[in-house]
């Protein structure tokens, strides 16, 4: 486990070097919200947007190696990216859009996990929502399990949340269709992921 933490800090530091938003989500998270557990690869949920996905993606294939066979392509129609690092360790990134999505990078909390190793993870609400509604994953490929149209995103459902009330139900929403390019800088991506943007009334 602490190669898998050593691994998902150097991806983090990569990431903030190019100040994008994002947090880890499934097994790096459970062993901090949850009961620890056996976990072979590291998943995060990284913000793009809708539109400009094909600049996240090329940079990312540019410092690590593909999983699977044309993975760019799979990436842009299945909405995750499938990494493998030096270590051999997998990288499942998930190329977030949605309201949800934000909502949930943006209330990451930074946890040190190790000594001097920080990970933004999601909020443990965040994490079991993202659990409740993932689909089943080929161990060795990462693929979903299952024919399918192309995920929507990890939940493919935007989340009614407010911060006095707690999450008040999910429903199927569009969107937020704006594109954020990577350098951009975290306070220049602008979005409707503030708790004040909670659509749900008091």
């Amino acid at each position: 486990m602490v190669d898998l933490i050593e691994e998902a800090f150097r991806f983090q530091t990569f990431l903030e070097s190019h100040q994008v938003e994002f947090c880890f989500i499934g097994g790096v998270a459970v062993q901090h919200w949850g009961e620890p557990r056996l976990t072979r690869d590291i998943d995060i949920s990284l913000l793009t947007g809708f539109g400009g996905e094909e600049r996240f993606v090329d940079l990312l294939l540019g410092a690590y190696r593909q999983r699977i066979e044309d993975a760019r392509r799979f990436a842009l129609s299945r909405r995750v990216l499938l990494l493998l690092s030096q270590e051999s360790i997998g990288i499942d990134v998930s190329l977030a859009a949605l309201s949800y999505e934000e909502l949930a990078i943006r209330r990451a909390i930074l946890v040190e996990l190790l000594p001097h190793r920080s990970l933004r993870l999601c909020a443990p609400e965040d994490l079991v929502i993202m659990k409740l509604f993932a689909g089943p994953r080929n161990r060795s490929s990462g693929r979903p399990v299952g024919p399918g149209p192309a995920r929507t995103g990890p939940l493919g459902l935007e989340l009614h949340r407010n911060p006095a009330c707690g999450i008040r139900g999910l429903e199927r929403r569009p969107a937020s269709h704006r594109s954020i390019t990577p350098d951009a800088g975290l306070d220049s991506i602008a979005g409707s992921a503030g708790a004040d943007s909670c659509p749900v009334s008091q």
